[in-house]
């Protein structure tokens, strides 16, 4: 693992930054040792940030996160993040990977009622699917 791949799996906002600097796509797939990539690791610290810059850096908006896709893993049980800002920052991160071209969840089987409430009108923006 490089570096720059440890300080990511570490602090993302932190990866996001650095991101700015490196070669396009030079870390946006690298995975940690629990085979995480940067993004997915974002995604599960919910930094809207590295988030962006990730997918600035080519990240896949498909990529895996938890052997699921990134925006399945965001509607699968969702309990966290508790306060209107870490909500708000979530519903981003969706908007961003949808943004990108990621698919919409395909189960909503464990969509809590907080999912349902913030997660699932994201996806009426994108009537059409993801814009690309």
């Amino acid at each position: 693992m490089t570096c720059f791949a440890a300080a990511g799996a570490a602090q993302p906002d932190q990866l996001g930054m650095l991101q700015e600097y490196l070669p396009r796509a030079s870390v946006a797939e690298t995975v940690d040792e629990a085979g995480r990539t940067v993004l997915c690791d974002a995604v599960m610290t919910n930094s809207l940030y590295a988030v962006k810059a990730a997918l600035r850096r080519g990240a896949n908006p498909n990529g895996q996160c938890e052997r699921t896709t990134l925006v399945q893993y965001m509607f699968n049980g969702w309990i966290y993040p508790d306060t209107d800002d870490l909500t708000a920052s979530y519903v981003e991160i969706l908007r961003a990977l949808l943004a990108a071209g990621a698919a919409p969840p395909k189960d909503f089987s464990e969509c809590t009622e907080k999912c349902k409430k913030h997660l699932v009108p994201v996806l009426r923006e994108f009537p059409k699917g993801p814009r690309v």
